[in-house]
């Protein structure tokens, strides 16, 4: 083994090294890009330095910092997400402090001091039918056709409906 050519390995070997197929070794091969020896037997044999063996053309370097960026970002999140359980909690203790006591009368209906939230919405015809009766729908066109009601215009004008619409 050649010490400044790297790792003397097979095509196949190399190809699972590199993350690729051994048919995209062999177009290296081809195209001069790759490190490589043709053995008098037939068989060509690939030297795989450390840098290639990352295979997406990164540095390491590049990587790490890329790693520590992450992680830095990472511990930030978990910190803010720390603090909204913490406001969470501290929201949650409170509530028990927010809610009325029942034991208070409460003020009539139609007092002027109620909000706009707080008065109940104003009934609807729906409302008081019983939820197994369909609800009442708004009469349409086509019901009013199917009855036979529907005004049919100026029954004088022997021109056809678009003429009479768009003018003609």
């Amino acid at each position: 083994m050649n010490e400044h050519r790297g790792d003397r390995l097979s095509v196949p070997d190399a190809a699972k090294i590199l993350n690729v197929t051994p048919e995209a070794i062999r177009q290296r091969i081809r195209r001069n890009t790759i490190d490589y020896e043709y053995t008098e037997d037939g068989r060509y044999y690939v030297y795989i330095t450390p840098l290639q063996e990352v295979g997406n053309g990164v540095d390491n370097a590049v990587l790490l910092d890329y790693v520590e960026s992450l992680k830095k970002e990472l511990e930030a999140w978990k910190e803010e997400a720390r603090r909204k359980d913490h406001i969470i909690a501290a929201l949650v203790e409170r509530v028990p402090a927010l809610e009325t006591p029942r034991d208070e009368p409460e003020s009539p209906a139609g007092s002027s001091d109620m909000t706009e939230r707080e008065r109940p919405p104003p009934e609807r015809e729906h409302d008081s039918q019983p939820w197994w009766e369909p609800r009442k729908q708004p009469e349409t066109a086509f019901d009013r056709w199917e009855r036979g009601t529907v005004p049919s215009g100026n029954q004088d004008d022997p021109r056809p409906w678009w003429k009479r619409m768009f003018g003609g």
